[in-house]
């Protein structure tokens, strides 16, 4: 019992940076780092409940299941990512820049020091900093970014809305951690727990901190006006875990503004959640500045892409080096700004017209279990493929083939939420194929077979 304790401990402690360096320390031991954000799945779903019974008992709120489906399937696709291997490559330079050509010898105690803990804290959220600016200044690297902005809801489950390809770019920032000497251990380290802290911050629930973590920290409240597609809270609030970069750097928008200076109210029934201090709090409009129609996986990580590669086939009419370097709103007006001009954006429609279909929203539940069920498949037997990758070694071949039965798992089921239709012979051919290859894949396991064929049979038998 003190085991399960301790271990839950720990893992609560990583969501809020509040490790030791002893406990940091430990994972210079032989062998693979522990990869945090994947260990703690269950603390992320036991908060999720959490918030999901406040908001709903308090507040009256409750989230739209397509958005929640969405964003645990983003979380699924960067699992995905991580099982074929793809991400570890971009790991490499780091280590190779460390190993050649550190400019410090730092020795190991200085690491395991508050001080040492202290420094690194600050260095690489000080490069997040400068890597999540970047993904929202620079076209082509948004084009990645862009994932995790495409909720028009703002919840724990926005947190896990991830981009699966984003490393291929985010890494160059920290190469200078490698020539300074931080040992890759201790970067990884706390380029976990930087992100893991970010998790909480993704709520609604939470109004306001003491004045004093506002104004050092990145919060809830200042992470709100991050993610607002509303003209004023467009490239502001950049910060990790601390605010003072965005201080430093002319990026940080309070979300409460006592003068109130051309916001447009978003009425909405859901922001049931009062004004703490008798400030005015900006209603935020959360999405993307053209929001998307569906749930589809491909679409999400991949539109912005298309749509740049488009733009550049085509005859833009000013620079195209532009086009790709400078911010997605630049639009090469002889005096546009490089981020474009943030008072020509359009004003959030009040009420929100929020683009889940209406049909499948507040339809059949029996439908809604069903894309559960499916959800819930994939979560189990990526975990399970995920396992058996790391314990033996499977070939990227193998691996690939995965990928590809579960993206057409994935988005069948989006289509689904996207329509609010579904063909039962559809669901129930899909629900066979996917037992025999769960069946070959996991070594002639009988026990993979249970939720593709239950999900069949769910499809024949209860679905109206």
């Amino acid at each position: 019992m003190l085991e399960l304790l301790g271990n839950a401990s720990y893992k609560v402690r990583s969501m809020f940076y509040l490790l030791t360096p002893t406990e940091a320390g430990s994972f210079k031991a032989p062998g693979p780092k522990p990869d945090l954000s994947s260990t703690i799945g269950n603390i992320f779903l036991a908060f999720i409940f959490i918030e999901f019974i406040y908001l709903y008992l308090i507040h009256k709120q409750r989230f739209h299941l397509s958005d929640v489906v969405g964003n645990l399937t983003s979380a699924l696709c960067l699992l995905m990512t991580r099982f074929s291997g793809i991400t570890s490559f971009f790991m490499t330079p780091y280590f190779y820049c460390f190993e050649n050509h550190r400019m410090f010898e730092i020795s190991d105690e200085f690491f395991s020091s508050w001080l040492g803990w202290l420094v690194c804290l600050l260095l690489v959220d000080f490069c997040y900093y400068w890597v999540h600016r970047l993904s929202h200044e620079i076209n082509f690297v948004w084009g990645f970014h862009q994932v995790h902005h495409s909720s028009q809801h703002y919840n724990l489950t926005t947190a896990l809305r991830q981009p699966v390809l984003h490393d291929c770019v985010t890494w160059i920032p920290y190469i200078g951690l490698a020539f300074i000497g931080i040992p890759p251990y201790q970067y990884l380290v706390h380029h976990d727990l930087n992100l893991l802290y970010q998790f909480w911050i993704h709520t609604e629930a939470i109004d306001r901190l003491p004045k004093c973590l506002e104004f050092v920290l990145n919060t809830p409240s200042h992470h709100r006006m991050h993610h607002g597609r509303n003209p004023r809270c467009i490239d502001t609030n950049y910060a990790g875990v601390l605010i003072i970069w965005d201080r430093i750097f002319g990026t940080f928008v309070p979300e409460y503004n006592e003068n109130n200076d051309n916001l447009k109210n978003i009425t909405d029934s859901r922001h049931k959640i009062k004004p703490a201090g008798g400030l005015n709090r900006t209603s935020i409009a959360y999405g993307l500045v053209h929001n998307l129609k569906t749930f589809s996986p491909i679409t999400v990580q991949f539109h912005h892409h298309f749509y740049v590669v488009k733009a550049l086939l085509s005859d833009l009419g000013y620079s195209k080096i532009k086009f790709i370097m400078f911010g997605p709103g630049y639009d090469g007006g002889e005096n546009s700004p490089r981020l474009g001009k943030h008072e020509t954006l359009p004003v959030p429609e009040s009420p929100v017209n929020y683009l889940e279909n209406r049909s499948f929203e507040f339809g059949s539940w029996k439908l809604k279990l069903c894309v559960l069920l499916q959800m819930l498949a994939q979560f189990v037997y990526a975990e399970k493929a995920y396992k058996l990758a790391k314990s033996e070694n499977t070939l990227l071949s193998l691996r690939m083939v995965y990928v590809l039965v579960f993206v057409l798992q994935v988005e069948n089921y989006c289509k689904i939420m996207d329509s609010g239709e579904y063909k039962r012979g559809r669901l129930c051919s899909l629900g066979l194929f996917l037992a025999g290859f769960y069946y070959w894949y996991f070594n002639y396991e009988l026990a993979v077979l249970v939720l593709p064929i239950f999900s069949a049979v769910y499809a024949v038998l209860v679905l109206p």
